[in-house]
């Protein structure tokens, strides 16, 4: 089990830094409805997340012991690949693109969403997000290919999905225990994500996807 959370950890760690999903629950916690939205967005961004981690892994099995291991080498070099283009487009888009201009303008509806509204946004920017989803995919078929046993199997996941969402589920907590002193600190955050948190996540999820194509290739 410790290899496959070895390989994992870094995986979960990539969707962690994902800045958009942090930009959107901050935007909801310093809005109208605060942590209710916020709550409803956490909810459905860590669900997608074991879903898509956890659907791998069924998916993963499945050609384990069906298929030869040369599909499990092509599945890693692939999503090496889509990693390390993302990271790239992603890099380039931050260098082209100001501050200001890089904070997508559909996060301006976070401030009137509704709780329903929020959980679907939460779904969506996993589902939608080709870095984040492919690193759940990742996540996933890296614990499958450890063969474990069903309840370490599950433990793998819920270890992943909570590194991976604990920069949207703390800040969420957060604001809760905190109340209005958390404001401050919460557009401080903001504010810094919105400047460097693009190039940072593009640099993490590149090494991952080089990790990924060498595992693959070798």
């Amino acid at each position: 089990m410790s290899n496959a959370l070895s390989e994992a950890i870094p995986l979960a760690i990539g969707v962690a830094l994902s800045p958009l999903p942090v930009l959107a629950l901050l935007l909801m916690l310093i809005s109208e409805h605060e942590t209710t939205n916020a709550g409803g967005f956490a909810l459905g961004w860590t669900s997608a997340l074991a879903g898509v981690a956890g659907g791998s892994v069924i998916i993963g099995v499945s050609f384990n012991t069906s298929h030869p291991p040369a599909v499990v080498k092509t599945i890693e070099v692939a999503i090496g690949i889509v990693l390390i283009a993302t990271a790239l487009l992603a890099w380039r888009s931050h260098r082209r693109t100001s501050a200001d201009a890089n904070q997508p303008r559909w996060l301006a509806v976070t401030d009137g969403i509704s709780r329903r509204g929020a959980v679907a946004l939460g779904v969506a920017l996993v589902l939608l997000n080709v870095k984040d989803a492919t690193l759940a995919i990742g996540a996933g078929a890296v614990i499958s290919h450890a063969h474990l046993a069903a309840g370490q199997t599950v433990l793998a996941l819920a270890v992943f999905t909570l590194i991976a969402s604990s920069t949207v589920v703390g800040p969420f907590l957060f604001a809760v225990a905190a109340g209005d002193r958390a404001a401050p600190a919460l557009k401080r955050l903001h504010a810094y994500l919105d400047r460097r948190g693009a190039p940072v996540g593009a640099a993490l999820v590149g090494v991952t996807g080089v990790a990924f194509a060498i595992a693959g290739a070798s």
